[in-house]
């Protein structure tokens, strides 16, 4: 990467997962930078955007001018993809479990856990409110070779790893929680041993969902690394 925009590794380098919110502090902060120095353009397939020498620097808390130029930094701006997945939705077991629970009077002693009240709303947020699938927005983009992907949902850092592991860019992190937040995202080995983010309504979507995000982040990857 060159020397002249660097984001430190500490963000990304042991989880490969960025909260959407730093992201979207630094992207809002560059917006607001002159345009002939923010030079990555939307619709543009790639944009050179190291300065001339003696112009400000972008990726600083100040703006410095450039005094030397170890090599081009180019970066190509955003691909996204819309990926469909189906909604979880309680079988007749759970169903009535939950009947039970919302049948129970006021100040009773709970039917089967503690916090059963909150997750039997859930439930019914899920059956009644929830569509059968959400169509979800991934995407991809590259600076240099430093790729960042997207994940609209909380993603677990087994999945950032694999991620990381898969891109073809030298360096690699993804962004949680953005175009959406749609909940906690388990592994499929993490549905089987269970706990707190793999419960419906906490986790909505398909138990297979990390396969499908990460084949398609994948295809984006390909995209943007392609000049």
């Amino acid at each position: 990467m060159s020397k002249i925009f660097k984001i430190p590794t500490q963000f990304y380098s042991k989880y490969g997962i960025v909260p959407a919110g730093f992201f979207i502090f630094i992207l809002m902060w560059t917006n607001f930078l002159p345009a002939q120095v923010n030079g990555l353009q939307a619709g543009a397939s790639s944009s050179n955007i190291t300065p001339d020498l003696g112009e400000p620097i972008v990726g600083n808390w100040n703006s410095p001018p450039a005094t030397y130029i170890h090599d081009n930094l180019h970066a190509r701006t955003l691909v996204q993809t819309e990926l469909r997945l189906a909604v979880r939705k309680p079988d007749e077991v759970l169903q009535a479990r939950m009947e039970k629970v919302r049948n129970n009077p006021e100040g009773a002693e709970p039917v089967f856990h503690r916090r059963e009240q909150s997750y039997a709303r859930r439930i019914a947020q899920l059956e009644n409110d929830w569509p059968d699938s959400i169509d979800v927005v991934l995407q991809a983009f590259r600076i240099g070779d430093l790729g960042i992907a997207s994940s609209p949902f909380e993603t677990f850092a087994e999945t950032g790893l694999e991620i990381k592991e898969k891109s073809p860019m030298d360096h690699t992190f993804t962004i949680e929680l953005a175009n959406g937040a749609f909940g906690y995202l388990p592994t499929p080995e993490q549905h089987k041993l269970g706990g707190y983010e793999t419960w419906m309504g906490t986790n909505r979507v398909e138990k297979g969902t990390t396969i499908k995000l990460v084949n398609e982040l994948m295809k984006l990857f390909d995209k943007v690394n392609k000049e």
